[in-house]
């Protein structure tokens, strides 16, 4: 078998492996008009919390409550300076939005609870909060 053909080959073989690695179900975006609400999503969906805030000031959102056996967090938190959607350059200070990222990695029932707060100061209370349920179906 010659080179190329041999590079077609491996080509094939590794396709299923790396297609296993990419994200099989949908997004759905919440914001803070979505406070209270309850969220239905399915095994594998992803969920994207965007929330303002203001990194500045020594505030950020804190995840308080969430039943890891059925949502799990896919990374930190990001922080992006100005309004979302707008082409204006971020300035120092600023404030924007977070963004909290999971996803459903079984089925059942999970609150979703976040605090807006200092974290070295854990005694004082949020200056913001935010809460929905999520349902994940199979």
């Amino acid at each position: 078998m010659n080179l190329p053909s041999r590079l077609a080959l491996l080509s094939l073989l590794s396709l299923p492996v790396l297609t296993g690695c990419m994200h099989s179900g949908s997004t759905r975006t919440v914001t803070q008009s979505d406070n209270g609400s309850t969220i239905t999503l399915s095994r594998h969906d992803r969920l994207e919390i965007q929330l303002p805030g203001n990194p500045s000031t020594g505030y950020s959102w804190q995840t308080v409550k969430i039943n890891s056996w059925v949502l799990a967090p896919l990374g930190r938190p990001n922080f992006v300076s100005g309004a979302p959607g707008t082409n204006v350059a971020p300035l120092i200070g600023a404030g924007g939005t977070f963004s909290m990222s999971y996803e459903a990695v079984g089925t059942g029932t999970s609150p979703v609870e976040l605090s807006y707060t200092r974290p070295w100061i854990p005694e004082t209370s949020p200056s913001q909060t935010f809460q929905i349920t999520v349902n994940v179906s199979k």
